[in-house]
């Protein structure tokens, strides 16, 4: 099942996963009062949750995994506006017609695409739309394409860096009608985030694996190659796609 891919992941995603571009959230809260009810689906540790709480949204945070949600809760339980639900994107056990907005961050990949249309229709509000986002690496930049050669050669679930594709791809089986936008923007890491970052995706070497260390080996000969003064600086495209799902 898809929920248990990031099993043991929750530290390093909500410790060094790199945040949303302020604009995009602009974009994601324009039209909506303080207050609106959203749907983050496959919200993970919260980090697009945590950006739309802090605009006054109340957020209804839809997360399977037990790590994830769990350290979501750790984070912001104390906040009024801040709702864990522990279901599925296509099952989300949310009530009929009173989100406002569902976001998908860096998840939709993971779903069941038509089934979560379906839940989408079910429990928005009139007038409601979904926001499907991703959030990484820029692909055509000469960091991520030496980057991915590592990837590649030791990770076998490693499929690219696909931001591109992303953008490039049709949702018309998935909205009426939608409008995609891009930001653009950048990431700094020391050794240690760089090193966490890597290990918190989903296709990473864990320590039973065994390549592990040459993989950890070829990560630092990267590190060393393309930082500066102990900062490494990578290039970042956000992409998201926002409208109305089909019926």
């Amino acid at each position: 099942m898809n929920e248990h891919k990031f099993d043991g992941k929750a530290r390093l995603y909500a410790a060094y996963r790199p945040s949303y571009a302020s604009g995009l959230i602009d974009d994601l809260v324009e039209g909506l009062q303080k207050g609106a009810k959203v749907a983050d689906i496959g919200s993970g540790t919260g980090k697009l949750t945590e950006l739309l709480l802090a605009r006054g949204m109340n957020v209804f945070a839809v997360e399977p995994n037990d790590d994830m949600r769990a350290a979501a809760e750790k984070a912001f339980g104390g906040n009024a506006l801040f709702c864990s639900v522990a279901a599925s994107a296509e099952s989300t056990t949310l009530p009929d017609g009173k989100m406002e907005l569902v976001t998908a961050a860096q998840a939709f990949h993971w779903f069941d695409r038509d089934a979560f249309r379906k839940e989408c229709r079910r429990i928005l509000a009139p007038g409601g739309e979904v926001a499907l986002i991703w959030n990484g690496y820029d692909e055509t930049s000469a960091e991520a394409i030496s980057l991915e050669k590592i990837l590649h050669r030791y990770c076998p679930l490693f499929k690219g860096f696909r931001g591109g594709v992303r953008l490039a791809r049709s949702f018309d089986d998935f909205f009426d009608e939608y409008a995609t936008k891009t930001y653009h923007g950048a990431v700094a890491y020391d050794r240690d985030a760089f090193v966490g970052r890597s290990l918190s995706s989903s296709y990473a070497l864990t320590q039973s694996d065994g390549k592990y260390d040459e993989y950890i080996a070829a990560l630092n000969g990267y590190f060393d190659e393309f930082s500066e003064n102990g900062v490494l600086t990578l290039p970042l495209i956000a992409v998201c796609h926002k409208g109305i799902p089909k019926a």
